[in-house]
């Protein structure tokens, strides 16, 4: 079975170019690694989760029978600690792979690993390892699209587990599995894919795609009254766009 997706951002880049990962007959990587970012707190006015796992929902839609996807938004957010975590990063993976939809019954594999547990007397969740034998059972039986979002969010000390984990899913399925992984470009995570098909983009790229994004979603914070209870003054706008753009670079 092969298939095809687009990816892309939703400021895109000035050549408008789209990511494609096309059909192949092996489970392979895609890396994005970008040198734009943006802090903790310009996230809680801008939240950019959606911009690559809503393409790659809509793409998979337009598909008659299209693969299962499980995606991932990392954040080190102190107030969702698990969201850092490798572990916990992989068990939500792990859950989303579990049943074809929110009308089935979870599929085999996984009911197999419970009951399992449940005869040992186990209360312990499985750990990264265990989730990654029983994503590799469930993806004998079918293809799978996992996508981990701002990976570079993702505990620095512990993460060489998770790149580890998705190593053995692309290379020991059955089936054929397509990683996205987006991120900064921090050193490990560049070395780690140093031999994987990867795209750079820099703010430079669409600095126009930026500053109209963030243009349009102040005007949505403002006219929803959450920001200054949408009565900020024109200086303090400009102030704000300023530095969201100009913090979209990493200054």
């Amino acid at each position: 079975m092969t298939y095809k997706i687009m990816l892309h951002y939703s400021w895109s880049w000035k050549k408008r170019s789209r990511v494609s990962s096309h059909s192949s007959p092996t489970s392979e990587y895609l890396a994005v690694l970008s040198f734009q970012s943006f802090t903790h707190t310009d996230v809680m006015l801008i939240h950019p989760r959606s911009l690559v796992i809503d393409k790659i929902s809509e793409e998979l839609k337009s598909q008659v029978n299209p693969p299962p996807l499980a995606y991932f938004y990392c954040t080190r957010e102190s107030s969702e600690p698990k969201r850092a975590n490798p572990t916990e990063i992989m068990l939500s993976i792990l859950r989303q792979l579990s049943c074809k939809n929110d009308d089935t019954p979870i599929l085999p594999p996984v009911a197999k690993k419970w009951q399992e547990r449940l005869s040992q007397g186990s209360e312990h969740r499985l750990d990264l390892d265990e989730c990654v034998d029983v994503i590799l059972e469930l993806t004998k039986e079918r293809p799978a699209i996992i996508v981990i979002d701002a990976l570079d969010e993702c505990q620095r000390e512990t993460r060489s587990g998770l790149l580890e984990g998705l190593d053995r899913i692309t290379q020991e399925s059955d089936h054929l599995v397509k990683v996205f992984v987006s991120s900064r470009r921090d050193s490990d995570i560049w070395n780690h894919f140093r031999k994987t098909p990867k795209l750079e983009i820099a703010a430079r790229d669409n600095s126009q795609d930026i500053e109209n994004y963030v243009s349009s979603e102040l005007s949505k914070k403002i006219l929803g009254g959450k920001l200054l209870n949408g009565q900020p003054s024109k200086e303090l706008v400009a102030e704000v766009k300023a530095k969201l753009t100009e913090r979209a670079d990493g200054k």
